[in-house]
């Protein structure tokens, strides 16, 4: 469950629901933070300042 007071009660998730979020998924689990916040850098980049309309799909995808 969420700590968060302003999160809306029906995206709260039992432990139990935690638990098993993600395994339907390729991978087997859900997502880390990291994992979906790297991706997204370059658009914080004083570097990349040019990108625009750019997609960044981050899935969990199985090849071969």
């Amino acid at each position: 469950m969420t700590d968060d007071p302003d999160a809306d009660p029906a995206d709260r998730k039992s432990p139990n629901e935690l638990d098993t979020l993600g395994q339907g998924t390729p991978l087997g689990r859900a997502g880390q933070p990291v994992e979906l916040a790297l991706p997204c850098m370059p658009l914080a980049a004083a570097e990349d300042s040019y990108m625009s309309g750019m997609v960044i799909a981050v899935t969990d995808i199985s090849i071969g």
